[in-house]
């Protein structure tokens, strides 16, 4: 059956354009920390190609676990191509070896508890097979109809929709109001006073990122230097201690209260968020979640400064360039009442 330890890199080094190769190890198809080293741009062509000359590409040699080398692996006469073509095993020698079951992102492993990883990972190797499976099949006859930059095409859209239905579902909130101490009034003064605290504390927190997460994650990705992405650690701690700061140190007056939740999960979700990120060189697919969970989050984010940016323009509160409520200033294109 083909494995599931190896689609994932498979569909991974494709997507990045062949920059990384992610290994894994042929003698038992254990995942070896999912590392990464740098290849040179030529690593997917040379995937593409066919040492052997049996018509089954190098990339699915090993997706069978066939070796690239030799065009009939099993030894029966048939070549490996063939075999798989006429639904016959290419690792067990022939006559009886059939395949009894459709093949699918096999390779399991032990059974037991599954976490979310690896249940999106399973996802998105069983996403995987169907696609290969059916351009497999329709070039049974011709083999050189298997188009590579259609299934890459069909993997990306697959990934992109998987990863995004999973980023949603395991963004939750970590607080709610029960979680605060909420103020008494709603004077203009002490709204005032709240927004410019908070600003002070958002300020602080743009001045710690040079650059942002996501722009500092694309840079690293397109260097090839997933490495340096362990940074993003102390951002991540960051946001997690900005969070706590807005949860325990300040008093929002009622009116923004929901406002006031909404920062401190955003912020909390951006550092749980930040943390996945920071991990992309051992976990690929958890990063490029979190990078879809990163833009999810920062949208539901403007609902927050959507609100606070109506309140300074309902109340016309005045803030100087030193003081902390004018970073809101730049987010007055988010109002939701205009002008």
């Amino acid at each position: 059956m083909p494995s599931r330890k190896i689609i994932i890199p498979l569909i991974l080094t494709a997507l990045l354009g062949g920059g990384w190769w992610f290994f894994a190890d042929n003698k038992n198809q254990l995942p070896i920390k999912y590392a990464t080293t740098k290849t040179t741009g030529d690593t997917w062509n040379t995937l593409s190609s066919d040492s052997d000359g049996d018509s089954l590409k190098d990339w699915e040699e090993l997706l069978w676990k066939t070796d690239p080398k030799n065009p009939d692996t099993d030894g029966d006469g048939t070549t490996d191509n063939a075999e798989i073509t006429a639904n016959r095993d290419p690792l067990k020698a022939g006559p009886d070896d059939e395949m009894t079951a459709i093949p699918s992102a096999g390779d399991t492993g032990t059974r037991g508890t599954v976490n979310t990883e690896s249940n999106l990972t399973a996802e998105l190797a069983q996403d995987f097979m169907k696609s290969y499976l059916t351009h497999k099949l329709a070039s049974s006859n011709d083999p050189a109809l298997l188009n590579t930059e259609v299934l890459t095409a069909e993997a990306l859209m697959n990934i992109q929709a998987t990863l995004a239905k999973n980023a949603s579902e395991n963004m939750t909130d970590n607080f709610s109001e029960n979680d605060i101490h909420v103020g008494v009034d709603d004077t203009k003064k002490t709204i005032r006073a709240y927004i410019n605290t908070v600003g002070t504390l958002i300020l602080a927190q743009n001045k710690k990122e040079s650059k942002g997460v996501y722009i500092t994650t694309m840079e690293a990705l397109n260097n090839n230097n997933a490495t340096s992405l362990h940074s993003l650690k102390e951002t991540a701690l960051s946001f997690a201690v900005l969070s706590e700061k807005l949860r325990t140190d300040i008093t929002p007056p009622p009116s923004l209260v929901a406002t006031h939740l909404r920062f401190i999960n955003s912020f909390s979700h951006f550092g749980e968020i930040t943390n996945k990120i920071a991990d992309f060189e051992t976990d690929p697919l958890g990063g490029m979640a979190a990078l879809i969970q990163y833009k999810q989050e920062s949208i539901r984010s403007l609902e927050a400064l959507a609100t606070i940016t109506d309140t300074i323009h309902t109340y016309a509160l005045t803030f100087s360039d030193n003081e902390g409520g004018a970073v809101f200033k730049q987010y007055m294109p988010y109002r939701k009442t205009g002008s």
